[in-house]
């Protein structure tokens, strides 16, 4: 057994999660159609339960505007709708921003009672929740995630304070009613996790 790693994330695109022989049916995890080229990531745990939480999010969204699953490729205002629930939902998707129009965070200034040169205030409304790499730079201030850099915001993406207590405003141009205020946090994509209890395998 020889390992190649990837230089980069990859994409699983919803079409290869629908049957092609049926009109009402996801595949997800280790069902889903693949070649044999990325089967072997495809059918690890954590890819499966992503590919579980992305077909979820698309069955609901099919029921809810009737629009059959093997149909869903052929309308890109559903594909863009189902994209944007997901980041809502704390998902990565690669080469794909935060616009949901109801978030009103996006279009506010972003002040904080400190922040670092590289993690600033306004991180938190750059449409991308995670750090990926995706150039030199980025490598050397310890970001992680592997992604082109045409497909990837630079930088950490977040706000991190220089210490505490630490405080981030977000301030609006005019009132608005919310309904909902949604914190996501460093999810550690800028370090390599593991589920096994190998030292070597976790440091």
């Amino acid at each position: 057994f020889t390992s190649h790693k990837m230089p980069y994330m990859y994409s699983t695109p919803l079409r290869s999660l629908v049957s092609k022989d049926l009109t009402n049916l996801f595949f997800a995890g280790r069902l889903a159609s693949f070649s044999h080229v990325v089967y072997g990531s495809q059918r690890v745990m954590k890819t499966c339960a992503t590919m579980g939480q992305a077909t979820g999010t698309a069955a609901a969204y099919a029921v809810a505007h009737g629009i059959a699953p093997i149909e869903l490729k052929d309308h890109p205002e559903a594909v863009w709708s189902i994209q944007q629930q997901l980041l809502r939902d704390d998902a990565f998707i690669i080469g794909k921003y935060n616009a949901d129009p109801r978030d009103h965070a996006l279009a506010a200034t972003v002040t904080a009672s400190s922040e670092r040169h590289n993690s600033t205030a306004c991180s938190v409304i750059s449409g991308q929740s995670r750090a990926v790499v995706s150039s030199t730079t980025d490598v050397t201030i310890g970001h992680g995630g592997g992604v082109p850099a045409s497909q990837a915001k630079s930088g950490t993406n977040r706000w991190i304070s220089e210490g505490l207590p630490a405080s981030v405003s977000l301030t609006l141009a005019e009132p608005v009613a919310v309904k909902q205020v949604q914190l996501v946090f460093d999810t550690g994509m800028h370090r390599k996790l593991t589920q096994s209890v190998t030292k070597s395998m976790m440091e």
